[in-house]
């Protein structure tokens, strides 16, 4: 998340729209998904290497770009309070941010996007151990 923080602190005026861009992406994909029924994984995961690049494109800077990709996609859906850990009050459908970081990590995108994916995930306290749990 260094790249969008950087990125904030040296006052990026095009970072909200880049996020509203991707949170766009997202809607469209799993929209689709949702309506064909097929919002899993193996699905999920193809969509995501499929348009990686048209969410690299909603900032300038392409690894700024791919942490808001993935900002976009898992925290919006895990809101929760870090400092009570999973389960927070405030939690809105953590089971699609598992499926996200799940479908990003079972993709076909960079390396880049991948690492990303687990730096968030850590932060929302999506673990292996508690995936396993899932």
């Amino acid at each position: 998340m260094k790249f969008v923080i950087n990125a904030l602190i040296l006052g990026d005026e095009e970072l909200p729209n880049s996020f509203v861009k991707s949170i766009v992406i997202w809607d469209r994909i799993l929209r689709s998904l949702e309506a064909q029924d097929k919002l899993d994984v193996e699905h999920l995961a193809s969509q995501l290497t499929n348009v990686q690049w048209e969410f690299e494109n909603v900032h300038h800077d392409r690894s700024v770009a791919q942490e808001i990709m993935v900002i976009a996609g898992i925290a919006r859906y895990y809101m929760g309070d870090l400092g009570e850990g999973r389960g927070g009050k405030t939690e809105r459908e953590p089971e699609k941010a598992d499926l996200i970081y799940l479908s990003l990590k079972n993709s076909s995108c960079s390396m880049e996007i991948k690492s990303f994916a687990d730096s968030v995930a850590k932060y929302y306290g999506i673990t292996p151990d508690y995936l396993r749990k899932a």
